[in-house]
């Protein structure tokens, strides 16, 4: 096999090179490496042809290839005029060989091959320099000078706690927007619809507001359920209800049946079965109970790594509910306790990287008249102060009527990143736990039933933000 080019000796190894291509392949900065080498970096002329067709693939698609889609690119690579004369008919086999094990064998230490893979462009990137530069002729020293600036501004990955620059970061910032998009949609579609962009901002802590022993559970068990769904592993902290209940009444919701069915064992094999669906997805639901007023999110980040080292990555938490943890500071105070808390919350999530933290939390006694409209701001029991630090702030709300149609509307009080007011939709069971979005239809035959009926509610409302020009068009399904 021949070199892709004779006269340069790299300090990195061919073999090295190898674990190049599998960081590309596997990793989820794989594209952003991708801009970072070219194939003529490489020594051995197989490993310039898979990059090749890596980068042929990415670039038309914006994702990596799969095995058999890879080779069918190189078998096209190999008939074009630029690499019929370096591969020959027994090379082919090698070549695939060298495919099927950067697919089969898994990547190991990630992070210290970045920061090499990062080291190596910047040595070839110097070196090619070197030789371009006639280094005795002192008129090139400043223009040499500029583009070694250049070269070592890109010689390590960035790191979060540096600043961004919007110029010289641009090939970054676009890939990680595609790559890793920092808008994570939840599971309900009406309630990335009120957003402004189709989800809330990754780290984000949403607060579900209800009176007490209301469906505030209820709907977060819905939420974990949709989120494991998404293939994405949940931790369930529990202040009140009880681990075995809050797992039961998952199952309850999973399988669609009610507590007696649950416990007759006649659905034994239905939730074996289900939760064998879930298992190839690779995902798990981790409930926990924890003592109220003791437990804070040291506690809660200690068992995200445990479970993290179990192979367990925890991407959702969901905590029932934030007003009964203790906070770091160790406040006794419940306005300052609680306000420091969901502080906690949100520098846990940044922390562990979570896609989102769900809490719930009380209203007042004077909030329990807005239950039939809307909830504002000041139906916050507690410390007000959450919301300066939650994402969204959604309220469950039903008329009589709504409670006799088994119909749950979730309204909000305070949104960051979207829509002002809006609402969205849900037919319930508490029988079986289950609670199911609103269709479309569903949704227009709504509006059509109740719709007008609430929004006047709202505008005559004694609450001061709730008027029909606020929810006017501006609603789940919009």
């Amino acid at each position: 096999m021949k070199k892709f080019k004779d006269n340069i000796k790299f300090s990195f190894t061919p073999d090295f090179q190898l674990e190049i291509l599998r960081f590309v392949l596997r990793d989820k900065e794989g594209g952003l490496v991708l801009k970072r080498i070219k194939a003529n970096y490489l020594v051995l002329i197989e490993h310039a042809l898979i990059f090749e067709g890596i980068s042929k693939y990415f670039k038309k698609q914006g994702k990596m290839p799969s095995e058999n889609v890879l080779k069918e690119v190189l078998k096209e690579l190999l008939e074009s005029k630029t690499y019929v004369d370096l591969v020959t008919k027994d090379d082919i086999p090698n070549i695939n060989k060298l495919i099927s094990n950067l697919y089969h064998i898994p990547l190991s230490d990630s992070d210290y091959i970045k920061e090499k893979i990062y080291q190596f462009s910047t040595y070839v990137e110097m070196k090619n320099l070197n030789d371009s530069f006639d280094l005795d002729n002192f008129e090139q020293y400043e223009e040499y000078s500029r583009k070694i600036e250049k070269v070592l501004q890109k010689s390590k990955p960035k790191k979060e706690d540096e600043p961004l620059y919007m110029i010289r970061d641009i090939t970054e910032r676009q890939f990680r927007r595609q790559s890793e998009p920092s808008v994570i949609p939840c599971p309900f579609r009406q309630l990335n619809e009120l957003t402004n962009a189709g989800g809330y901002p990754e780290h984000s802590v949403n607060v579900i507001l209800d009176k007490p022993k209301a469906k505030k559970t209820f709907f977060m068990v819905n939420l974990a359920r949709g989120y494991l769904r998404m293939k994405k592993s949940v931790l369930y902290i529990d202040t009140e209800n009880g681990q075995e209940q809050i797992m039961d009444r998952f199952i309850q919701s999973s399988i669609n049946k009610t507590k007696k069915e649950l416990y007759s064992g006649e659905y034994d094999k239905l939730e074996a079965k289900h939760l064998r669906k879930l298992a190839r997805f690779g995902v798990e639901l981790v409930v926990e109970r924890v003592p109220a007023m003791i437990t804070n999110t040291t506690y809660i980040r200690e068992k995200i790594i445990q479970l993290r080292n179990q192979g367990i990555d925890i991407k959702v938490l969901m905590v029932d509910y934030a007003g009964k943890l203790a906070s770091i500071a160790g406040d006794r105070e419940d306005f300052e306790r609680i306000s420091n808390v969901y502080i906690d919350l949100s520098n846990l999530a940044e922390e562990m990287k979570l896609d989102i933290i769900w809490t719930a939390h009380h209203i007042t006694r004077e909030g329990k008249k807005h239950r039939k409209t809307r909830y504002d701001e000041n139906d916050i029991s507690g410390s007000i102060a959450i919301v300066r630090n939650a994402q969204v702030i959604m309220g469950l709300n039903a008329t009589e009527q709504e409670e006799r149609d088994d119909i749950l509307r979730a309204e909000i009080v305070v949104q960051r990143d979207g829509l002002p007011s809006g609402r969205a939709l849900f037919k319930c069971s508490t029988e079986t736990q289950r609670c199911t979005e609103f269709t479309r239809e569903q949704r227009k035959e709504y509006d059509r039933v109740y719709g007008e009926q609430l929004d006047n509610s709202l505008k005559s409302s004694s609450n001061p933000d709730a008027n029909i020009e606020k929810y006017n068009k501006k609603q789940g399904d919009i």
